[in-house]
């Protein structure tokens, strides 16, 4: 793989596997702060690296909704990379396939700090343990939509 060449920025990366094309890929998220006359203001880019492939560079994707400050947890489930995007409490999937992101929509106060999860992969399905005060358990299920819920 080739470096990563961070220039000051923040750099994240979460292995992913695609069972359909049998390839192992790195989705590499690169965040820069800048603090202007209006408050943060977040740089974010999305790279892609294909293991056991030709590929001699990163490749950058597009990737458009919030910018987040943070990449926390990161689990891969048939295909798909989900982790937390701290800052806007949201929850993305990464479609090791398809190099695309997605931001999953969650109910209402469902994901409340992506600090105080752990992400699991119960019987195929995205769960998450939070550990605020008491360690509780809650499975999700993606439904059509791409909205999250408790099972």
């Amino acid at each position: 793989m080739p470096d990563v060449e961070s220039n000051g920025r923040d750099v994240q990366a979460r292995l992913g596997y695609d069972p359909v094309e049998d390839q192992y890929k790195v989705l590499c998220v690169m965040m820069f702060r800048r603090y202007g006359r209006d408050g943060k203001d977040i740089e974010q880019e999305h790279f892609v690296f294909t293991l056991r492939s030709q590929q001699k560079e990163w490749r950058k994707i597009d990737v458009t909704g919030d910018s987040y400050t943070d990449v926390q947890g990161g689990i891969c489930i048939d295909g798909a990379i989900y982790y937390g995007g701290v800052g806007h409490k949201i929850l993305a999937r990464f479609d090791v396939r398809s190099e695309k992101v997605e931001f999953i929509k969650t109910q209402k106060d469902e994901i409340v700090n992506v600090y105080s999860w752990t992400f699991i992969n119960h019987q195929g399905k995205l769960g998450g343990i939070e550990y605020n005060y008491f360690y509780k358990m809650r499975l999700f299920g993606c439904k059509k939509e791409r909205n999250i819920g408790i099972i």
